[in-house]
């Protein structure tokens, strides 16, 4: 039976000094580097010589693959801060499978929204375009939040909902999504960006 990829969205706008991050597997694909100092260590935090650098990659281009001596159960991470960036990675085993889709089911056309969580613990929604394949979307800060599915979740809070931690993003693909509309809640004062691909 095989194993899923599991896929991991990082924004960059603060630096991490070696920070962990509990990543379980055999190898590990970069698909999105938008910083120039990006490092990487398996499991423990070793010398200064144990790191692997990343060079800056753009999504879409050719991605850095890295296999592990052993699988390993954590990968530390550093970097400087930079603005708006973000780091793409998918972890998988060697039992992974993963299939190539075909170009057309690939997303051409990009939409920006930016929904503004005016007021704490209240609802905001924001209806993705037709034939949506794939979005990203985090705080526009860094700040948590929440995210639902289903309408009147994420203002009381009532379960099932998503919560997206501070300094991370969420991002879905594989999608041919129909009028699906994502609900959000979150402290206030808060700007929620979503990139949707159709």
């Amino acid at each position: 039976m095989s194993v899923p990829l599991k896929k991991y969205e990082l924004v960059t706008d603060k630096a991490r000094e070696w920070k962990g991050r509990q990543w379980v597997g055999d190898f590990l694909i970069v698909l999105r580097n938008d910083t120039e100092d990006l490092q990487l260590m398996f499991d423990v935090q070793g010398s200064d010589e144990d790191f692997i650098d990343i060079p800056r990659i753009d999504f879409g281009e050719n991605s850095v693959v890295i296999e592990g001596a052993k699988e390993f159960q954590k990968v530390f991470l550093k970097h400087s801060a930079l603005a708006n960036g973000i780091i793409r990675v998918i972890i998988g085993r060697k039992d992974s499978t993963y299939t190539l889709r075909p170009a057309d089911t690939l997303g051409k056309t990009p939409v920006i929204y930016n929904v503004t969580l005016t007021a704490a613990d209240t609802e905001y929604p924001q209806t993705l375009p037709l034939g949506t394949k794939k979005f990203t979307l985090k705080e526009r800060d860094g700040g948590a939040f929440r995210l639902a599915f289903t309408k009147g979740l994420v203002a009381a809070p009532t379960e099932p909902y998503f919560t997206i931690l501070e300094n991370q993003a969420y991002w879905e693909d594989d999608l041919l999504l129909s009028n699906k509309t994502l609900y959000f809640a979150g402290a206030g004062q808060q700007t929620i960006e979503i990139i949707a691909w159709t």
